[in-house]
């Protein structure tokens, strides 16, 4: 009888415990909310960038708080505890991170009366204006060469840019104030520019490992509506593929404020033949051709003439290099071919100048003879 008695006491005191616990919990039950930008930052969705609140941080986490409550109905009993991790929106290369357009922030909240379930796909902001703001991550193929949208690779993550170190001796990537936004521009049917275009650019998540050496460009780079860029390469137009570069701001000296818009272009993608390596061409030729006539006439072979074929052996040499060099090796240093070429390159154009003095002074031994006869 003892027993049956102690199980029953043993079994009222456990159900006391979890209905307990259980209305506990119910009533600190705390819904997590993403916020898109860190701590004493709101989202600008004109720049697409995260800047600083301008107002006391406590404030402006109210009041942030009190139109979440508000849109989405949080109960009195539910706590909201924000935090904020951006790059769980860009771990997905085949996500892209937009804005929730503000027309549909209000069909939002009315069909999803709860946080709980959005919390893990959306983030929320207040903007300059005081309007609050969402941000999620879709799939690319819906927004990338779509209607308004421009999609490019970034080189860093959401907030950095390229700065050089020096100790370090190569590129990384650091936090800046520099909004990543640009324009892009509409294109003819050749593919070159022909009109700024109202796109939105989207950044996205790059895998570099795509890549097996990548190549800095800094100067005259074009973003097309496609996904392409655009630029002049010894005056002949250059089209990189989407998937051959990456865009961003590059700080050269350090300074993050001055910053200039820079491409790495994967070294797959090699330039097009320009019209002065097909006048290299020709200049091989007639320097082949000059050395067969100097070679077959007798009368050419003295001693000035071994001068003069020595010099255009060289040069030859010199220009072959420079076409290898164009084709096969560009700024590509992990290519086998960049060091013995350098070498080649340094003394053939050393040998040049010898030669070139030795010829003027040939020039002038026989000019002061026939002057002095």
């Amino acid at each position: 009888m003892n027993a049956i008695r102690l199980c029953f006491t043993a079994t009222v005191a456990f159900l006391v415990v979890a209905i307990g616990g259980r209305v506990a919990s119910s009533t600190n039950n705390t819904v997590e909310v993403r916020k898109c930008c860190p701590v004493g930052r709101m989202y600008d969705p004109e720049a697409r960038f995260c800047r600083p609140v301008g107002m006391d941080v406590d404030e402006y986490q109210e009041r942030l708080m009190n139109r979440l409550r508000r849109g989405f109905r949080v109960a009195a009993d539910e706590t909201l505890e924000m935090f904020h991790y951006s790059q769980l929106y860009w771990t997905d290369e085949e996500d892209v991170l937009v804005d929730v357009p503000a027309e549909e922030m209000p069909g939002l909240m009315e069909a999803n009366r709860s946080l709980i379930e959005l919390s893990s796909g959306y983030c929320f902001d207040l903007t300059p204006s005081d309007e609050l703001v969402a941000r999620t991550c879709r799939p690319r193929d819906q927004y990338c060469g779509r209607g308004k949208y421009t999609c490019v690779n970034k080189c860093c993550d959401n907030g950095d840019i390229m700065v050089y170190d020096p100790n370090l001796g190569k590129l990384r990537c650091e936090e800046s104030e520099m909004p990543f936004k640009f324009s892009a521009y509409e294109t003819d049917a050749g593919g070159s520019p022909a009109g700024l275009s109202n796109k939105t650019v989207l950044p996205l998540n790059w895998d570099k490992s795509s890549c097996t050496a990548l190549n800095m460009i800094i100067s005259r780079l074009t973003l097309t509506t496609d996904g392409n860029l655009f630029l002049i390469h010894e005056g002949v137009k250059w089209i990189i593929p989407e998937t051959k570069y990456c865009l961003d701001y590059y700080a050269k000296d350090g300074t993050l404020e001055a910053a200039d818009l820079m491409a790495l272009v994967c070294s797959e993608a090699k330039p097009p033949v320009s019209f002065l390596f097909w006048v290299k061409t020709l200049s091989v030729v007639c320097l082949v051709l000059t050395l067969i006539v100097y070679a077959t006439l007798p009368y050419l072979r003295n001693t000035h003439g071994y001068y003069v074929m020595f010099y255009m052996a060289c040069h030859l040499v010199y220009l072959v290099c420079i076409m290898i060099y164009s084709l096969l090796v560009q700024e590509d240093r992990k290519n086998t071919l960049c060091i013995p070429i350098g070498y080649f390159m340094f003394i053939c154009n050393s040998d040049n100048m010898c030669w070139l003095n030795v010829i003027c002074f040939d020039i002038y031994c026989m000019l002061r003879y026939e002057i002095a006869t």
